[in-house]
């Protein structure tokens, strides 16, 4: 899992960037794999429980933020989960996952089976 910080370059060299400024952005755009991570599966989506889990996230990610003294809102960051959530999102919906770790692979066969 993950994205190195060359294949983020290459991915922007693709887009038309020039090598400079490439190299430059591709620092903000690497993802190390080979973390732990926590997912929390609902039998059924609520306001509540939607409510209850974007609380709990914010509040998580603020927390961490203040511990670790970093910007937990980095917009980098965000920019990069939302391609994440996209890919994941097609996987779900039937398209190939491409190379992910075997624990994103059983999440995604979990949530196809939920979906139907």
């Amino acid at each position: 899992g993950g994205r190195s910080r060359d294949a983020a370059e290459k991915e922007l060299l693709a887009k038309g960037m020039s090598p400079e400024k490439a190299k430059a952005q591709s620092v903000h755009m690497h993802m190390e794999g080979g973390r732990g991570s926590t997912t929390i599966l609902l039998n059924n989506l609520s306001p509540e429980s939607v409510g209850a889990l974007i609380a709990l996230y914010e509040h998580r990610t603020f927390a961490a933020g203040i511990l670790w003294g970093i910007n937990p809102f980095d917009q980098w960051g965000v920019e990069l989960g939302k391609v994440l959530a996209e890919q994941l999102d097609k996987a779900i919906a039937g398209e190939d996952p491409g190379e992910r770790d075997p624990s994103t692979l059983r999440l995604v066969a979990r949530a196809r089976k939920a979906h139907g």
